[in-house]
């Protein structure tokens, strides 16, 4: 009886045993399987060269960012780093730093060249969300997104498509909400003058349209430029060699627009000074023996004009637009305003 009692009683110990084992030991698997698989999903990205987004789920919440990793040449991709619960209530930013995330914080990495790019944000714990910006290169672009969790390390590897050339087709003109021209401002140009000399008073006849270009700082306050929200209206990978010459407005009277008669180079590039002054051919004025220091201020006039710019995709022959603002600020009347010896 005694030794029957005993037995039971090893059979007992020897099977609660053999249930805690293996209750740990399925409990240290199931915990490495979760570290081991913490992805839910796809790890190979396709992205078109137009961009594109998505989403990747963890079963975790204990993972991190180690690093991004350009593929082109294997290194480091560098950026911002931007903490916070959300991408505009930023507590912390961080520029010009390789890219990571702890698994204690949250917020976005990105990462932008100006023709290609992307943004990485951890929500929510569980989620990665992925932005890839339009590649404007004519190279592809693949980068590596390096997780881990516990001791487990998982890649997320994107692969964007090459751009494509880019062929000129138009650039048209329209006054839309905002456009036209501001009221007449004056500009006292005091830190330049014309400067005359001789030896007896004599009557000097010149014309205003030249005196103009004496002006040793006129770009100081004169400017004729392109500009646009879109920063793949400029620079994109074109069929030819050099930025198209395009037909420019010089002035809006009446309603309408008045063009120039030169073409400029669609850029960035101010274009200087346009002559657009109704002023007498010859004006003329008495100077005092010795130096004359001839002092003028310009009446001057802000004109803002929308641009719409068409582009043509050479392999798919579709018209892409941009659209954009040409400014002017430039004289449009002249006033002496002092002779000084």
């Amino acid at each position: 009886m005694t030794k029957n009692l005993f037995l039971k009683k090893d059979i007992v110990f020897v099977g609660l045993l053999s249930f805690v084992l293996a209750m740990g030991f399925s409990s240290c698997k199931s915990d490495d399987d979760s570290h081991r698989n913490f992805v839910n999903g796809d790890t190979d990205f396709k992205i078109s060269k137009e961009g594109g987004s998505a989403r990747i789920q963890m079963n975790t919440m204990e993972w991190e960012i180690v690093k991004v990793i350009d593929k082109s040449d294997n290194s480091a991709i560098k950026g911002s780093i931007l903490l916070g619960n959300d991408e505009n209530d930023t507590q912390e930013e961080y520029n010009d730093t390789t890219l990571a995330l702890r698994r204690d914080q949250f917020g976005s990495l990105i990462a932008n060249t100006g023709k290609k790019g992307f943004l990485i944000k951890r929500y929510m714990g569980k989620t990665l969300q992925l932005a890839v910006n339009e590649n404007y290169t004519l190279s592809p672009f693949s980068f590596v997104i390096v997780l881990r969790s516990g001791k487990a390390i998982k890649e997320i590897t994107v692969s964007q498509e090459a751009s494509c050339r880019y062929q000129f087709k138009s650039i048209a003109y329209s006054l839309e909400q905002g456009d036209g021209v501001s009221p007449l401002y004056w500009y006292d140009d005091t830190a330049n003058a014309l400067i005359k000399s001789g030896k007896y008073s004599y009557d000097w006849t010149f014309s205003p349209h030249n005196a103009m270009y004496l002006m040793n700082n006129m770009s100081a306050f004169c400017t004729a430029t392109f500009s646009s929200d879109d920063k793949n209206a400029f620079g994109w990978p074109s069929t030819e060699d050099n930025d198209p010459d395009v037909t420019v407005p010089i002035a809006v009277k009446d309603g309408k627009i008045v063009y120039a008669d030169k073409t400029v180079e669609y850029n960035t590039k101010s274009k200087g000074v346009f002559t657009n002054f109704e002023l007498p051919d010859e004006v003329t004025v008495k100077l005092s023996p010795g130096v004359n220091k001839v002092y003028f201020k310009f009446g001057m006039l802000k004109t803002v004009v929308t641009y719409t710019l068409t582009l043509t995709d050479t392999q798919t022959n579709a018209d892409r637009q941009f659209k954009g603002k040409w400014t002017l600020v430039q004289p449009s009347q002249y006033e002496l305003v002092n002779i000084v010896q």
